[in-house]
């Protein structure tokens, strides 16, 4: 199932951009895709990352295969995923954006945090790692984090 695009409702619905308030510029926000195999954990995702005027929801996914199509359909800053999700795995993600040279940023939810449990090759393509016990500021934070580092043109 693909849960099609959202808008948030602090944006121009016909531009898609977010009034900087420092100095009135109007930047675009970090487009995101949230991919969790539940759909209440992409809610509870979803609520608290609507909640940063900067950030905009623009697809959900149930499966790393959706995930993968909205990726490449959409085009987000940054792509949110579970670590563990049924049809395509995270590191096949990762895979398939490195190898068509997406301009995506992964952010991987993992519950694992120790060292050993994830493999070295998905700790070395991954964009970012956050806890699924971080709090929803950390993981706005995460976002922003992997947007400046790795999208194209990132906000300043």
């Amino acid at each position: 199932m693909i849960i099609n695009p959202l808008m948030k409702e602090n944006h121009n619905l016909n531009l898609g951009l977010v009034v900087n308030m420092e100095d009135d510029r109007q930047v675009e926000p970090i487009k995101v895709i949230l991919a969790n195999n539940h759909a209440m954990v992409r809610e509870g995702i979803r609520q608290f990352l609507e909640q940063a005027k900067d950030i905009l929801i623009v697809g959900e996914a149930e499966d790393g295969e959706i995930a993968l199509e909205l990726i490449k359909q959409l085009e987000p800053h940054v792509a949110v995923l579970d670590i563990q999700m049924a049809k395509l795995s995270s590191l096949q993600i990762i895979q398939e954006i490195c190898t068509h040279h997406l301009p995506v940023g992964v952010l991987i939810l993992t519950s694992f945090d120790d060292e050993e449990t994830m493999s070295v090759e998905l700790k070395t393509t991954a964009r970012g790692f956050v806890l699924k016990t971080a709090s929803p500021n950390e993981i706005i934070s995460a976002v922003r984090k992997v947007y400046a580092a790795y999208a194209p043109n990132p906000m300043t």
